[in-house]
C-alpha cells in the first residue's frame, strides 16, 4: 500500500501478489495479481469529500485454487474478474466545534488527589 498526499488530492495505489503454492488447505495453482487505485479530494475545510476508487484496475484478480477439506476436494477457477469503479461524495453537516470552553468543576478534586 502506498499514498501520496499532494497539495491536489491524495492518491492511494494498493498492489497484491500472491504466488502459487499452498496456503493453509488451499492449493493457489496459478498466481493472482491485484492492484486498485484511489483519489481522494476534500474541498471547503473538509466538509464536501470526494473519493473515487477503482477495485482490480487490470482485471487480473483472477482465482485459481484447489482446496483439500479431509476427503473433499474443491477446484475453483474464477477468470470473470472486472473492474469497478465507485465514486463517493460526502458532506458534513454543522462541521463547527463546540464553544464550550468548561468551568473548571472537577478542579478542586484534581488538586485534592
Amino acid at each position: 500500500n502506498n499514498t501520496f498526499d499532494t497539495k491536489w488530492a491524495m492518491f492511494s495505489v494498493m498492489m497484491t501478489y500472491i504466488t502459487k503454492g499452498y496456503e493453509e488447505n488451499h492449493y493457489i495453482y496459478k498466481p493472482m495479481f491485484n492492484t486498485d487505485l484511489s483519489i481522494y479530494k476534500g474541498f471547503m475545510k473538509d466538509c464536501l469529500t470526494l473519493q473515487l476508487y477503482v477495485s482490480d484496475v487490470f482485471g487480473t484478480n483472477d482465482s485459481h485454487i484447489i482446496g483439500k477439506y479431509g476427503k473433499l476436494k474443491e477446484t475453483i477457477f474464477d477468470e470473470f474478474s472486472t473492474s469497478k469503479i465507485s465514486l463517493t461524495v460526502r458532506y458534513k453537516f454543522n462541521t463547527t466545534r463546540s464553544k464550550y470552553k468548561g468551568t473548571g468543576a472537577g478542579d478542586s478534586q484534581k488538586n485534592r488527589m
